[in-house]
């Protein structure tokens, strides 16, 4: 077996109809037909990088914020790259560079708009960086957002509020992380345990304090299993960071289960959910939490979304084997 700082050191992980109306005269229609025809974008289309539905009185939308690469080896840190590469070619996938998503949700109440998680800004390549454009396809302005969630401080879900799109980008947001997250990010986080070069620790590190500093003045910190707004609940899931949460959504008696980063690749984790994350600041604890979200959501048939499932993210869980089997919804187009 390789050791997993050697098999992810060796490679890097960051590589990254136009209609015309029977009543119009005969002078209208020619005009019409004179005219060059212009597409028109339909509102209620899914798939301009947001994928909406409703959950009770809640309207969620995944809003993708982009795709990057990464060899299987990455989400199989405690396994040979030989098992990781066979794994992957289980499902078609290329091992040298897995297709990995990154999604956000967005929540919008009568009285409230909860972004959970900003994406990577422009902080990780240009494949990612999406979600202000998508908000605003889905029909959110930033000023909208009420309240963001931070998940955990990982680029790929705090970056969208440093550099080019820093927390300004969300003028009335006031900004949610647990105190277990921000404090670790902010006093000498030790990332030692992870398979990421030291390098990119470096990177991570320097990102997740610029974005606890750009939020510092309109933070809330929270308590896992505590209520965040109303209808929204952080679930405490340890391990991939020490403060990381999921969040369970619930409106009249529906529910939706954001597992956030308890998964990261659904070819490769949900069969073999005790295989280890390159990410992960404990990585024996983190398994523990992603087989108890997934047993959670497998037991009581919940519905789930989640950072890096593919887009739209949306779907259940159901046991198989020693692991799980990923039913993704089927594509609702309005």
């Amino acid at each position: 077996m390789n050791n997993k700082h050697d098999a992810i050191s060796r490679r890097d992980v960051f590589r990254l109809g136009l209609t015309a109306s029977a009543t119009l005269g005969l002078a209208s229609l020619a005009h019409a037909q004179d005219a060059e025809p212009q597409p028109q974008a339909d509102p209620a289309t899914q798939g301009a990088g947001f994928y909406r539905f409703n959950l009770g009185e809640l309207e969620i939308a995944v809003i993708a914020d982009g795709t990057f690469q990464a060899p299987a080896a990455t989400f199989a840190a405690n396994q040979t790259e030989e098992t990781a590469a066979a794994e992957a070619r289980k499902h078609f996938a290329d091992p040298e560079a897995m297709t990995c998503h990154v999604n956000g949700l967005i929540v919008r109440s009568t009285d409230t708009v909860t972004l959970i998680d900003t994406g990577c800004g422009a902080n990780f390549g240009p494949t990612l960086g999406k979600t202000p454009d998508n908000l605003t396809r889905f029909g959110i302005r930033p000023e909208d957002v009420s309240t963001v969630v931070f998940t955990h401080l990982h680029i790929d879900h705090c970056g969208g509020v440093v550099g080019e799109h820093d927390a300004s980008l969300y003028p009335n947001a006031e900004f949610v992380t647990t105190q277990a997250e921000r404090d670790f990010w902010t006093q000498n986080p030790d990332l030692s345990k992870t398979g990421i070069p030291a390098n990119t620790r470096d990177y991570l590190i320097n990102i997740a304090q610029q974005a606890a500093t750009n939020t510092a003045d309109r933070t809330r910190i929270i308590q896992p299993g505590k209520e965040i707004v109303p209808g929204i609940t952080s679930v405490d899931l340890p391990g991939h960071t020490p403060g990381h949460i999921g969040v369970m959504l619930d409106s009249r008696g529906e529910t939706l289960f954001f597992v956030t980063d308890a998964i990261h690749n659904a070819k490769i984790q949900m069969a073999n959910p005790t295989w280890h994350v390159a990410f992960d600041t404990d990585p024996v604890q983190a398994a523990k939490m992603r087989q108890r979200a997934l047993d959670r959501a497998a037991v009581e048939k919940l519905m789930i979304a989640g950072s890096h499932l593919p887009f739209p993210a949306v779907g259940h869980v159901r046991p198989l084997g020693g692991g799980y089997e990923w039913e993704p919804v089927a594509w609702a187009w309005n």
